[in-house]
């Protein structure tokens, strides 16, 4: 005699089964996403220095064959560096954002829109601030030192954020 209809199988998944997958996948995901922000930051902030630097060597050089005063002017709003003297404009691009530039007065540094580059290639030291997009206003922000005479750039160590 065949079984009576109380005693059927049931096959698939409960919708409890179903929704402790998709939350642990979920947790994984978020892991994984965590887990290469910090490379992404690295990478970005790496490649925007050594064009600022580039850039920075450029101006005192144009400065010095040219025996004309240069200008590195901030740009905060657009993201943008413009060196006068070599006609080149580094812009800062996303997740790394361009948060200021400062320079050395007397005995302080002091927020500045531009900082003059003389005839042969000094400067003033100059500071630019950048800042991860995504941190902006809860981490301080990564401060790119120049030394105005050498052109020395000081970087301090990104792995620290």
């Amino acid at each position: 005699m065949a079984s009576s209809s109380s005693e059927s199988r049931h096959c698939g998944f409960t919708l409890i089964e179903l929704i402790v997958v998709v939350i642990l996948l979920g947790m994984v995901a978020a892991i994984a996403v965590l887990s290469i922000r910090r490379p992404i930051w690295q990478t970005s902030l790496q490649q925007t220095i050594a064009r600022i630097e580039a850039a920075d060597v450029a101006e005192r050089e144009a400065a010095q064959r040219r025996g004309v005063p240069g200008r590195l002017s901030c740009d905060v709003n657009q993201g943008l560096l413009r060196f006068n003297a070599s006609q080149r404009t580094v812009r800062i691009h996303s997740p790394v954002m361009l948060r200021g530039a400062k320079r050395w007065i007397l005995d302080r540094w002091e927020p500045a829109d531009f900082i003059p580059f003389e005839s042969n290639g000094q400067s003033a030291s100059y500071q630019i601030d950048l800042d991860w997009s995504s941190s902006a206003g809860t981490d301080p922000p990564m401060t790119v030192a120049v030394a105005g005479i050498s052109g020395q750039f000081v970087v301090p160590d990104s792995t620290q954020r």
